[in-house]
């Protein structure tokens, strides 16, 4: 029927019916029949209707960052949960690929990752799972902060509610230049001077965007915090740095 009122209103339309016939499901559609699969390892599926999803089940023995990627010809889209059937982090587009990503701080315990196709595609993918280690890799404060030469850059990581400080000493006045490129989630971003004054902020920059940090400057210490602007403890953000 019309959803619209209008008794004026008119809809030409199609209608098309098609059965799979002799279609085998590679992997279950749901977590009691997830299939298992390691860390470290990888795995190749086929979503093979439009409809069709492919669970894996990941066990987790210790506190981790899981990643899991897919591969594919056409979007391959990947949401990871719990035991419980809560989403733990969002999934993200590699760019420029019909790829996806998705990283999460997971303790012990029993998790799922759930592959599906976007609107009416079908097909082939490949399923990569892999951990990185969740230690702390930079100091939380000003006190404890890594170094970037200007000029230089890092790669880090931002766990749940993390913070990472940098130290960047300046030895001639200009325009001191800091971007941000995040994976994973929204990263925020703050320079200090060595007083703690704040000099400039970028609130928010999301995965696969570049954010910037600038200020005109004269010779002495400066530092840059980074924080995670989503609220989630199993989030994670791998992020690069770069000082000019």
């Amino acid at each position: 029927d019309n959803y619209s009122s209008s008794q004026s209103a008119v809809i030409q339309y199609t209608v098309n019916v098609s059965h799979a016939i002799g279609l085998v499901d590679d992997f279950g559609d749901e977590p009691a029949t997830a299939a298992p699969v390691s860390i470290n390892s990888f795995s190749a599926g086929s979503i093979e209707f439009v409809s069709d999803e492919d669970y894996f089940e990941v066990t987790v023995d210790a506190p981790i960052i899981l990643t899991a990627e897919t591969q594919s010809s056409s979007d391959s889209i990947i949401r990871l949960s719990d035991a419980l059937g809560s989403q733990v982090a969002g999934s993200e587009r590699i760019p420029n690929t019909n790829n996806w990503k998705v990283s999460a701080y997971l303790e012990p315990g029993s998790y799922y990752l759930a592959i599906s196709k976007s609107l009416v595609e079908t097909g082939a993918y490949s399923l990569q799972v892999n951990s990185i280690s969740a230690v702390d890799d930079y100091g939380n404060d000003s006190s404890s902060a890594g170094d970037i030469a200007v000029g230089g850059s890092t790669t880090g990581i931002l766990i749940g509610d993390d913070i990472d400080y940098f130290q960047v000493d300046v030895t001639q006045a200009g325009a001191l230049i800091i971007s941000t490129q995040p994976e994973g989630d929204w990263l925020r971003s703050y320079l200090y001077d060595s007083a703690g004054n704040l000099l400039d902020q970028v609130n928010y920059v999301f995965a696969g965007r570049t954010g910037y940090l600038s200020e005109d400057v004269v010779p002495g210490t400066y530092f840059i915090k980074l924080d995670n602007y989503s609220s989630s403890q199993s989030a994670v953000i791998q992020y690069t740095v770069n000082v000019s």
